[in-house]
């Protein structure tokens, strides 16, 4: 087994150890493992090593053709933007699965709380259909809420484990490894330069470096062809597959514009989200302590004053489902835009 074979089994093995004494795994940690032994990481960091080994061979032959030349400097660099394109994909994928871990926790807690409140309302309808104050339909209807929030209480437990081995599997920690996660980052509005992060795509996305590394090459084509020594047929393919390799990098920019546009409005469309939770949580905080004092006033049941009670913590939820969403909406953003705007990638 090679030196880096050996050094990353090692550092799988030794991240579950650290995973596993640790009490909890930060979004941040989580990232740094994640790109540190994902194995799709490592085979972009290996296809970047071989490429540039495959361009020092070439420039070193003195009888490497200029074709051979122009397309091991393009494999080097396109392997290039292939890794950075891995790293932050893995990112993507880290914070989306870390997020649904820890919403997937806040929906057991709070089918749990949601379950407590419907038994007591079960409770409740069996005592007034007693006293003859309900119908059998009354305490019907309050059973059927308790067996339809059961069954989403145990649909959601048995996701939880789905998702801590998808998680684990982005970490590149062995299968059947437990995660324990902290919270989520403290929310933050990151400061964006929209028109700065649009420019220069090309350098950055694969698929448009592709594009532009077919003009380079059908422009290189066309150059060599123009002599008198190669058939006119053949010069004409070359200008004609200069000409498509044109337009492709064309629709090639636009798609790849688009896509970073949209990416763009989702982030901002997730920052009102927050605004617009939080404000919410803002009215469901006041119903709360309007019905606290109602409680103390005898004016409701206490039923009722936990009713309310659950409908703010939901409302937190939401806040915090919302503070996610703009998360991965810069997760999405950085994908689109070949480079990092979360600030979770060390050292870009």
């Amino acid at each position: 087994m090679k030196i880096n074979q050996v050094l990353a089994v090692a550092f799988v093995a030794l991240s579950a150890v650290v995973v596993a004494q640790s009490p909890a795994l930060t979004l941040e940690r989580g990232v740094l493992m994640a790109l540190e032994a994902n194995s799709d990481v490592k085979n972009a960091e290996n296809a970047v090593t071989l490429a540039n080994r495959t361009l020092t061979a070439r420039n070193a032959d003195p009888t490497a053709l200029i074709t051979d030349l122009l397309q091991a400097r393009q494999a080097a660099e396109l392997t290039v933007a292939q890794l950075t394109s891995a790293r932050l994909e893995v990112t993507n994928e880290t914070i989306s699965e870390f997020l649904n871990l820890t919403e997937a926790k806040d929906s057991i807690e709070a089918l749990e709380l949601q379950l407590k409140l419907a038994n007591r309302t079960l409770d409740i309808a069996k005592a007034r259909l007693q006293a003859r104050t309900a119908t059998p339909v009354d305490v019907q209807r309050a059973e059927t809420d308790v067996a339809g929030v059961q069954q989403q209480l145990s649909d959601a437990r048995a996701t939880r484990p789905v998702i801590v081995a998808r998680l684990a599997r982005v970490l590149g920690l062995a299968r059947g490894a437990e995660v324990t996660i902290a919270e989520a980052p403290a929310f933050a509005l990151r400061k964006l330069n929209i028109a700065e992060l649009e420019q220069n795509l090309e350098d950055r996305a694969p698929q448009l470096v592709q594009a532009v590394q077919a003009v380079e090459f059908a422009e290189l084509s066309v150059k060599i062809s123009d002599n008198d020594y190669t058939p006119a047929q053949q010069q004409r393919e070359a200008a004609s597959n200069l000409e498509n390799a044109r337009r492709a990098l064309a629709t090639a920019k636009r798609r790849a514009v688009n896509t970073f546009r949209d990416a763009a409005r989702g982030v901002n469309a997730a920052a009102d989200g927050v605004s617009v939770a939080k404000q919410n949580l803002t009215v469901a905080m006041r119903n709360t302590k309007n019905d606290e004092e109602r409680l103390k006033q005898g004016l409701i049941a206490k039923l009722q004053l936990e009713a309310t009670q659950f409908a703010e913590i939901q409302a937190r939820q939401s806040v915090a489902r919302a503070e996610n969403g703009y998360l991965r909406a810069l997760a999405g953003l950085s994908l689109a835009a070949g480079v990092d705007v979360t600030g979770l990638v060390k050292g870009q």
